[in-house]
């Protein structure tokens, strides 16, 4: 299956990232055919001012798809900008988009709700996003419960282009991650947005230092505890084998002190991340091995494009009309 999937630039990823994308995306690569891209399009949501954030936010998120695992000889990895074409697919798409569809967006609603000023680019994000996905011909789009609505709003679209214009562009179906849910250290779905994290690529003492923050109750030191509702127990259960979670669980149940459950779940995460920091300091101090890596899947993902929108535009009806002798 072709898959298709983005991630906006950030300066740091974390936990979350991970566990809910990154590692189900690089484990996806050996028996389908990806593309993933930096969404700096996107991105140009939110304010910037200086553009040198932007491009190292753009390098942070390449560099650390690298360090988990993609090939680039298998995957392709582009920056989202370097394939001009999503654009013109863009606008085509904003003509057939109803607006009520986009009012129900749960993206925009939140927006709004966080904050008063919301612009234009965002309330038409969802359309973005479906010419991400629409103009490669995903067939599997790697996405979490929560961006589900966005597919269906994707889906729509491209059924509402081939029953105008035949059919021309691939319908593609979510495939849901295995990890629905990471918690952040405040129980609440890992997330910048909360101040939540645990960033991806700290050193081992600023991860210590993280757990040490996770929210817990008030209960006695040594009283039995409820493993399942516990944010510590939820996040080592998602990065631990079957055995040693089940070896965690009994000791909530005699009572473990909370200082000693973070302790076993940070030297957890501090095992799981060290070959990946260690490859991500390793990438970072060759730049020109990143650009070119992302140099390498735009010209493979701008082959696709360009074949997709000369199909889009004989559709639309664009360009000189053919003679007959």
């Amino acid at each position: 299956m072709r898959l298709v999937s983005g991630v906006q630039p950030v300066s740091a990823l974390h936990l979350g990232h991970y566990l809910g994308a990154l590692r189900d995306q690089v484990s996806a690569q050996n028996d389908n055919d990806c593309y993933y891209f930096v969404a700096d399009y996107h991105a140009l949501t939110n304010v910037r001012s200086d553009p040198r954030v932007l491009q190292e936010e753009v390098l942070h998120v390449a560099t650390a798809y690298l360090a988990c695992g993609l090939d680039p000889d298998i995957s392709a990895l582009y920056r989202q900008s370097d394939v001009p074409e999503v654009g013109e697919l863009y606008w085509i798409l904003t003509t057939m988009t109803p607006l009520g569809l986009l009012d129900r967006a749960t993206s925009f609603k939140s927006a709004r709700v966080r904050s008063q000023s919301v612009d234009a680019g965002l309330y038409m994000y969802p359309v973005l996003q479906a010419a991400d996905v629409l103009l490669l011909g995903g067939e599997e789009v790697p996405v979490g419960q929560d961006q589900l609505q966005h597919i269906e709003i994707c889906r729509d679209i491209a059924r509402r282009f081939n029953s105008r214009y035949g059919d021309v562009l691939t319908i593609p179906v979510p495939r849901l991650t295995s990890r629905p849910f990471v918690p952040g250290t405040n129980g609440e779905k890992m997330s910048r947005i909360h101040s939540n994290t645990i960033d991806l690529f700290a050193t081992d003492d600023a991860i210590r230092a993280r757990v040490n923050q996770i929210d817990t109750d008030s209960i006695s030191a040594d009283a039995p505890k409820v493993a399942d509702t516990n944010t510590v127990y939820y996040l080592y259960k998602l990065i631990a084998s079957e055995s040693d979670a089940a070896r965690l669980a009994d000791r909530f149940t005699a009572g473990v002190r909370y200082s000693e459950a973070k302790a076993t779940l940070a030297d957890a995460l501090i095992e799981l991340t060290r070959d990946l920091r260690e490859r991500y300091d390793e990438l970072s101090r060759d730049r020109s091995y990143v650009l070119s890596v992302l140099g390498r899947g735009a010209e493979r993902a701008r082959t696709l494009a360009v074949q997709r929108m000369d199909a889009v535009r004989r559709a639309c009806g664009f360009g000189t009309p053919e003679t007959t002798a």
